[in-house]
């Protein structure tokens, strides 16, 4: 690359930290020569961010889901290799011959693919790719019969003779589903099968017109199987019947094959144990009956037996040299017609021009990165090392999720967040007021976190519902699951202590008016049982009248407490009237000291003390300075109702 930058970028300071200005493709290489402390984001999650997808998965090469300023800076040098100069870096998803380095080894193979895809395009060489021209596969390999992935399926071959082969391998060694889904041969089964087959030609035809290899012709085989499997059954019977000669206590806790007699001969037509019964009535029917004249009731010696092993004895060995037992469904014409030449070079052809198609796409990969990072590198490099979208009111920064509507207002600074209870722990601490909710679209369901950096918090409470709105204007509905209680705004320290004298006198207020209500309800009670007592009774009412107040008395009693009530009103109002007013000022301005002043100085110092980077913190990102969140930045992040 030409012109590659030696020093560090510019930092500058806006808002409330330095940070180092990335404007051009030149700055953003220039972060090489950066210090770490310098950086204002070290690290990110991949999830939740609203940037493109492809790009971020560029960028997450090793599957880790998070993306660190190393990645970043291997990127760079990657591009250093590929770029013609820094200045290519120019935010459009295009590229062309011009903007690659002819003279580096990575940028020639890049250009030559290039035009490669122009070419099969139909455009001239000059011409720019974009994204789209790499999304049509079908145009960029139309002549292609193979797709690069390795698996050759029957329908890539063009002779009949090489489809057939393809086809009877895939069936012999098992098939191997290609990235479309269709079955084929992958190229070390081919090369297996190529290695394999003339030598099993070879062993097969040393076979040929040997009587001795197979004594039964083409009924060999299957004899030997059958044999095969009794053997070992027959020759532990024979040294069970051996050793029950020499001792008068055998074994007691193994069943023989069948009952011992006198002689040392197993008798087919006795009954046998019913666990191998069906392998030994095969190997009567298959072996003994068609080639050893075996006759019902005629028991098989140990002389016989050791007589029949013989005669398997070369076929034996001769079978135990099997280099491939899966080919033992073909025969020597077969396999012959398999590794015909011509058939064997067409595939092996094929496999050639699938190896080429497969760099073809490596590097078609190369391209495609190479355009997602000529479009969104700049843009990425700048959030992660500068992060100018937190004071900048014309965008908003890339982990902003969307905004939420809840109680009047709208909160713009919303993350995403996968556990609400762990993510507490830690956000707690950013001094924040934080609302946690939960947020359904469709069948997705999903978790936030909203700053509440304005107002009060008044309205806001765990179970409100509202909507959130994504960065793509996608509707989800709204509830919140838990509040994390913190200072919001000095508006909110000037009201507490009002807020807090309004709660005690009417708490005072209440337990007063309590009492009072007791005591009338009392008077009402002795005044109706005292009403039904006089309706009762025979005697005059007039001296009884005067002894029970009734409902005059209950009247007079509330009469009585207005009128103390009014006269202690009339105290302070006279009271206050000859208060001189510089003493009622002094007395206002000690009030405001003593009670307000320290509120609102309480509350400013935890405002001051709010870190928007611990609450990213919780969110997985690694960040370098305390990020304060100002003024403007409160009433931006946060917009009350307008009237």
């Amino acid at each position: 690359m030409k012109n590659a930058p030696g020093s560090p970028p510019p930092v500058l300071r806006r808002g409330t930290f330095p940070r180092p200005d990335i404007r051009t493709g030149e700055d953003l290489f220039r972060l090489r020569h950066l210090d770490r402390s310098q950086w204002v984001v070290l690290g990110c999650p991949v999830e939740g961010l609203h940037f493109s997808k492809d790009t971020l998965d560029a960028l997450n090469a090793n599957g880790d889901d998070r993306i660190l300023c190393e990645d970043l800076l291997r990127t760079i040098d990657w591009l250093e290799t590929r770029l013609q100069s820094p200045d290519r870096l120019d935010g459009h998803a295009s590229v062309s011959a011009a903007d690659l380095d002819l003279a580096s080894p990575d940028g020639k193979k890049l250009a030559e693919t290039l035009q490669r895809i122009l070419t099969n395009l139909g455009r001239g060489k000059d011409e720019a790719i974009t994204l789209e021209d790499l999304a049509n596969e079908t145009a960029l390999f139309s002549d292609a019969r193979t797709n690069g992935d390795g698996v050759l399926p029957p329908a890539a071959a063009q002779s009949e003779d090489a489809q057939a082969a393809i086809e009877a391998i895939l069936k012999l060694y098992g098939a191997t589903a290609d990235r479309t889904g269709e079955n084929g041969v992958g190229r070390d089964t081919f090369t297996d099968f190529t290695g394999l087959a003339p030598k099993y030609l070879a062993w097969l035809l040393e076979a040929s017109g040997q009587e001795a290899i197979l004594p039964f012709q083409d009924k060999t085989h299957a004899t030997y199987k059958a044999f095969s499997a009794a053997r070992p059954l027959l020759d532990a019977w024979f040294d069970q019947c051996r050793l029950q000669q020499i001792t008068a206590r055998p074994d007691a806790a193994t069943v023989p094959l069948q009952a011992f007699g006198d002689a040392e001969a197993f008798d087919f037509a006795k009954p046998i144990h019913p666990e191998h019964e069906a392998t030994l009535a095969a190997f009567w029917e298959t072996v003994l009956v068609p080639h050893f004249d075996g006759q019902p009731g005629t028991p098989l010696d140990r002389q016989a037996w050791a007589a029949i092993k013989t005669k398997f004895k070369a076929h034996g060995d001769w079978h135990s040299r099997n280099p491939d037992a899966r080919l033992d469904s073909l025969d020597a014409d077969t396999i012959e017609a398999l590794l015909n030449p011509d058939v064997l070079k067409e595939i092996e052809d094929l496999f050639g021009q699938d190896k080429v198609i497969a760099t073809e796409l490596e590097r078609m990969e190369e391209l495609r990165k190479l355009l997602l990072f000529k479009r969104d590198l700049l843009a990425f490099a700048r959030e992660l090392a500068a992060m100018p979208g937190i004071y900048d009111p014309a965008e908003s920064a890339i982990f902003q999720t969307g905004t939420l509507f809840l109680a009047g207002r709208k909160f713009h600074l919303c993350i995403h967040v996968d556990d609400p209870a762990k993510h507490a722990k830690l956000a707690a601490e950013s001094g924040i007021f934080l609302l946690y909710c939960e947020i359904l679209g469709g069948d997705q369901k999903r978790n936030i976190v909203a700053a509440v950096t304005d107002g009060t918090a008044q309205g806001l409470a765990v179970g409100r519902h509202g909507l959130f709105y994504d960065r793509s204007a996608n509707e989800w509905k709204a509830r919140v699951v838990r509040i994390v209680p913190q200072a919001i705004s000095l508006k909110e320290g000037f009201l507490a202590p009002f807020q807090r004298l309004g709660e005690l006198v009417a708490s005072q207020f209440e337990k007063i008016s309590s009492a009072r209500e007791k005591k009338i309800h009392a008077s009402l009670e002795k005044g109706f049982t005292d009403a039904e007592k006089q309706a009762a009774t025979t005697k005059t009412g007039t001296a009884q009248s005067a002894q029970a107040p009734g409902i005059g008395g209950i009247l007079a009693g509330g009469g009585v407490a207005f009128a103390a009530l009014s006269s202690s009103l009339a105290f302070i109002t006279t009271s206050l009237s000859k208060v001189d007013k510089v003493n009622f000022l002094y007395t206002a301005a000690g009030f405001l000291t003593v009670i307000i002043l320290p509120s609102l100085f309480i509350v400013a110092r935890k405002l001051r003390r709010r870190d928007l980077a611990l609450l990213m913190d919780a969110s997985g990102w690694a960040v370098n300075p305390r990020i304060r969140i100002t003024g403007e930045l409160n009433r931006r992040m946060t917009e009350k109702r307008k009237d």
